[in-house]
């Protein structure tokens, strides 16, 4: 401060002013601690074109299919709910311990259910689910009593009860995706669109097809004529 003060003095000296000690004031003190500005951190969010995929740059617009950002462009990562509550996760389904029966009309129902199946190993009699003593010996559960997998339990007659049938599997075709190339700017069409985006030109037989359409094979002639002669000697013999 002795120092600050010096130079002060003779700044004034130098263009001919006066400085009292009552008008000086020292520089204020730096402060000992800095208090901690807490922000949000900072994320990068990148969006993607709907139509092609591509990443969009700093401007709304697609570098590739010049389509502009919309609510179907996925935002990575994606937004979070205004309320800020979390998510819910969707709860598991209950485990059933006991096979679950559906009645309709006069008809029931079992559900297919994995259960584990105990054996009296004194009268070779099925437990069930819910009791631990056999209805025939009246033997309670025990270790040597063996158990296995079940898939099916049925309790009560089986005329009343009917599985329900298992699904057969479909087997179909696969199906691929066509792309077609615009002949005259060679831009990718837009999907189950006949007109190019770019140059505005209606899609031709000319326009590239990706895959190519198959192309009937011809019968080769050497094979047609080997069977003309099998049949005409056939015929004259």
């Amino acid at each position: 401060a002795t120092l600050q003060q010096e130079r002060t003095r003779k700044l004034f000296e130098k263009y001919g002013l006066t400085l009292s000690e009552n008008e000086w004031q020292p520089p204020p003190s730096a402060p000992t601690s800095v208090k901690r500005v807490e922000k949000p951190i900072r994320m990068r969010v990148r969006r993607n074109c709907h139509r092609c995929n591509t990443v969009f740059a700093g401007d709304k617009v697609c570098s590739k299919c010049e389509h502009k950002r919309c609510k179907k462009c996925p935002r990575h990562p994606s937004k979070k709910p205004k309320d800020g509550a979390a998510e819910k996760k969707p709860s598991a389904p209950p485990k059933h311990k006991d096979p679950v029966i559906i009645t309709r009309g006069s008809r029931h129902f079992v559900r297919q259910i994995n259960l584990m199946k105990y054996t009296c190993h004194q009268c070779e009699t099925d437990f069930r689910p819910s009791l631990n003593t056999c209805e025939r010996c009246e033997h309670a559960r025990c270790p040597l009593c063996p158990k296995s997998r079940a898939k099916f339990f049925v309790p009560g007659e089986e005329e009343e009860v009917e599985l329900l049938p298992a699904v057969k599997r479909v087997h179909k075709k696969p199906r691929q995706r066509v792309r077609w190339t615009c002949e005259a700017c060679a831009t990718t069409f837009v999907e189950r669109s006949k007109k190019c985006e770019k140059c505005n030109h209606d899609r031709c037989d000319k326009c590239i097809r990706k895959p190519p359409k198959k192309v009937p094979k011809e019968p080769d002639p050497a094979v047609i004529e080997s069977v003309q002669r099998k049949l005409a000697a056939i015929s004259i013999s």
